[in-house]
Parts: C-alpha cells; structure tokens; sequence
C-alpha cells in the first residue's frame, strides 16, 4: 500500500472518460477502465475482445505548446507498461491527448528509440512526480477529426 497521495480529481476521470467514449463511438467498440496495476488507462475491445489500449490524457494548452516543449512527456513507466503490453498481446497501444485546440491521437505497435529525460512537475513539491519520461515528438499525433477513421484498430 502506498501513502502517496492521489492528485486526479473526479472532474479528471470524467474528462477522460469523455474522450475514450468519443474514440469508442468512432472505432466501433467499447471500453474498460484498467485497474491501476496495469498503468495504463483503457482496453477497448469489441465482444470482450481486446483490440487495443489507451492512455488518455487532457491538457490546458496546444500541440504547438507540446511542440515547444520538445515533444509529448509520457511517464517512462507507462510508455514500458504499454510497450510490455503491446509486445505480449500484438495490441496496439494509443496515446489519446485532449488540449485547447483538439483531441489528438498516436498509436504506438513498434516502439523506437525514443528520447529519453528526466521530467515532470514540481510545483506539488512531491519528489515522485519528477522521474524518467519519454518525449514523443507532435509529428506522431494525428486530429481525432481530420484522421481518425485512418487509424482504426
């Protein structure tokens, strides 16, 4: 059991929960919300079948603010949660990121060479949130809108 504190808010989960019911309305299936375990959000799945997993992410800024930061910062936990998962089940993996200008999405099958950093917050003075992170370029990201239908699982 750990005595960290949990930092996501309800308002957090129903956020998330509204973008993964959007993807699920586009792709045609459904979700569940993994146990914390697994580090990742969702599996989407069709009749029970897992057909691929989701982190879901909602930020207070733009892709382009993402771009000036060097990339997407994914906890380097998560990005091998996902990689594990993705190389045990053949699943794809996807990155979902609501921001002020759109939803975007990447979808991860091979994972390469990645830039790896050191990251995260430090405005909560919690010496956790600063740990190893991947930076995933915004060239990786496609408009929920614009291409969602091209990158169906």
């Amino acid at each position: 059991m750990s005595d960290r504190p949990t930092y996501e808010t309800k308002s957090d989960r129903n956020n998330e929960q509204r973008v993964v019911e959007h993807i699920c309305a586009r792709w045609d299936c459904a979700y569940v919300k993994m146990p914390k375990r697994y580090e990742l959000d969702y599996a989407l799945h069709r009749q029970n079948e897992v057909i691929a997993f989701v982190e879901v992410k909602c930020r207070n800024y733009t892709l382009e603010d993402i771009g000036q930061m060097g990339g997407y910062m994914l906890s380097l936990a998560k990005w091998n949660a996902a990689q594990a998962l993705t190389g045990f089940t053949g699943r794809p993996f996807y990155l979902a990121v609501q921001t002020l200008c759109g939803g975007w999405v990447a979808r991860f099958r091979d994972f390469e060479s990645t830039d790896i950093r050191i990251g995260g917050r430090t405005d909560r003075k919690d010496w956790q949130d600063t740990e190893p992170v991947v930076m995933i370029p915004t060239r990786r990201f496609q408009n929920f809108r614009e291409n969602f239908h091209q990158i169906k699982p």
